[in-house]
This record gives structure tokens, sequence and C-alpha cells, in this order.
């Protein structure tokens, strides 16, 4: 079965998960850096919320396809 666990500020922590059960990290800090750099300005908060959303709705079309990345 699919499901997706949810951590908050914890990077090391995610990443020995992540390992341990065959998993990918879908971060807000990491896929903020990359479309935006490290200078949103005064946009910061409204990009973090829209790039959660986006993670979100993207966690749960994994779940709902079945999908759990392990390799078959």
């Amino acid at each position: 079965m699919s499901k997706v666990i949810l951590i908050c500020g914890k990077t090391t922590y995610a990443k020995n998960i992540a390992k341990n059960v065959n998993a990918i990290i879908l971060s807000v800090d990491e896929l903020m850096l990359t479309l935006f750099g490290q200078h949103v300005g005064e946009k910061h908060d409204e990009m973090v919320e829209k790039t959660e959303n986006y993670l979100y709705k993207k966690s749960m079309e994994l779940i709902s396809n079945g999908l759990n990345g392990k390799k078959e």
C-alpha cells in the first residue's frame, strides 16, 4: 500500500526514512530554491504556501495511482 509521510523541518530524519523505505522526498525548500533562488522577498510566505499545495496535490496523485517508489 502506498503512503505519504509528512515531516516538517527535519531534513536528516526525512533522508533516513527515505533511504530505509525506498521513498522520495518532496521538499518545499528544495523546490523553492530551485525555482526562485534565495531572494523571494515579500512574496516568500505566498510562494511557500503555493509550493506546499502543489507538492501535497502531487503526493495525493502518487497515492491515488498506487505508486510507492519501489522498482518493479
